[in-house]
C-alpha cells in the first residue's frame, strides 16, 4: 500500500507541478521539487500510476469521443483502396487513430520545445556532446519526470493498440520501434541521461505530428493541404531522423560504447538507438513510393493502409454464400 500510496502522490504531484508551471507560480529547473532519477520501487510506482490513468483516459476517449467525432468528420464510408474499391476498415477508424495520435505528438512536441529546446544548447545537434558531461546530481526537474513518464506510457499503452487497431503493412516494424523506444527512456531515467531520453523524442515527434495532419487532410480530401503536410513530412524526416539523429548516436557511442570504463545499460540504450535507424530507413524509403506514386498520378496515401481489411471482407462474403 506505500508504494500505491507513493506511486499516486508521484503522479499527482507531477500534474499539478506541470500546471504551476505553465500558470508560472513555479519557475523552471527547480531542484528544491527535483524528483529522483532511478529505477527503484518508487520510480515504478510512480510510472505504474502514469500508465493506470492514461489507459484509463484512453479508453474514454476511444470509446466515447473520438468516433462520434470521427463519424461526424467523415460519416460511416469504408475506405477506398488503390484500385479505388472499398475496403474493410471505415474510415473513421482510421480517422479516429490519426486524431488520437496528433493529439498527443502534438501535445508531447509543444511541451518538449517550450521546456528544453527553447532552453538548453544539448537539445540541439551542435549541443549533443553536452548530453554526456558527468553530473553528480541525485535529483532531476520535476518536470523532466513528468515528459519521460508521459512519453513512456504512451508508447506502454500504444504497443497493446497496435494488436487491437486495424493492422497495417508495417506492424511487426512498428511493434519493433514501440518496445525499444520505451527501453530506450526508460534506461535513461538515471541522472546523467534522463536528458538524453528528452533528445529522443524530440528527434521523433515532430515528423508524427506532420505525418497526422497529412493523413486527416487526405481523408477529408483537403487538398493540397495533404500535400503541404506530406511535403513537410518528406522534408523533416531525413533532416530529424536520419541526420541530426545518428549524429546523436554518435555520441553516445563516442561517450558510452568506446570507452575503457564502460557501462552496461549505458551501452545497451547506445545500440537500442542504432536499432531505431534501419526502421527510420524502412519508412523513409514508404515516404519515397508515395512520393513517386504522387507524381505519377496514383494520388497520396499512406501506402502502408493500402488493401486493409479486404482480405477479411473477402471472408466475411465467402461465408454468406457458403
Amino acid at each position: 500500500m506505500d508504494l500505491v500510496k507513493a506511486g499516486v502522490e508521484g503522479w499527482w504531484g507531477d500534474i499539478t507541478h506541470m500546471v504551476k508551471l505553465a500558470t508560472g507560480e513555479v519557475t523552471y529547473g527547480d531542484y528544491s521539487v527535483g524528483v529522483p532519477a532511478n529505477l527503484g520501487a518508487e520510480s515504478c510506482a510512480v510510472l505504474a500510476t502514469y500508465w493506470v490513468t492514461f489507459a484509463i483516459f484512453l479508453y474514454f476517449v476511444d470509446k466515447y469521443v473520438l468516433p462520434p467525432f470521427s463519424r461526424f468528420m467523415v460519416g460511416d464510408e469504408l475506405s477506398k483502396d488503390s484500385d479505388g474499391g472499398k475496403t474493410g476498415t471505415p474510415l473513421r477508424v482510421k480517422y479516429s487513430i490519426a486524431v488520437r495520435e496528433l493529439a498527443f505528438y502534438a501535445f508531447s512536441t509543444t511541451v518538449h520545445i517550450w521546456l528544453y529546446a527553447l532552453r538548453h544548447q544539448w537539445a540541439w545537434p551542435s549541443g549533443f556532446h553536452l548530453l554526456y558531461q558527468h553530473r553528480d546530481d541525485i535529483l532531476v526537474e520535476r518536470e523532466m519526470r513528468f515528459t519521460a513518464f508521459f512519453e513512456t506510457t504512451w508508447y506502454m499503452v500504444t504497443v497493446v493498440f497496435l494488436f487491437m487497431d486495424f493492422k497495417r503493412k508495417d506492424f511487426a516494424v512498428m511493434v519493433a520501434h514501440h518496445l525499444i523506444t520505451i527501453a530506450l527512456i526508460w534506461t535513461s531515467w538515471q541522472p546523467s541521461h534522463v536528458h538524453t531520453g528528452a533528445v529522443v523524442i524530440m528527434l521523433h515527434n515532430p515528423s508524427d505530428v506532420l505525418l497526422q495532419l497529412a493523413k486527416l487532410c487526405s481523408y477529408k480530401a483537403w487538398a493540397p493541404f495533404d500535400t503541404i503536410f506530406f511535403v513537410l513530412l518528406a522534408i523533416s524526416w531525413p533532416i530529424l531522423r536520419l541526420y541530426a539523429f545518428p549524429l546523436f548516436i554518435k555520441e553516445a557511442f563516442t561517450h558510452e560504447v568506446l570507452v575503457e570504463n564502460w557501462q552496461p545499460v549505458n551501452a545497451l540504450g547506445s545500440w537500442l538507438l542504432a536499432a531505431l535507424v534501419p526502421l527510420h530507413l524502412y519508412w523513409f524509403v514508404l515516404i519515397l513510393k508515395v512520393i513517386v506514386k504522387a507524381v505519377t498520378g496514383g494520388g497520396l496515401k499512406d501506402n502502408r493502409e493500402e488493401g486493409d481489411g479486404v482480405d477479411s471482407v473477402k471472408a466475411k462474403e465467402t461465408k454468406k454464400t457458403a
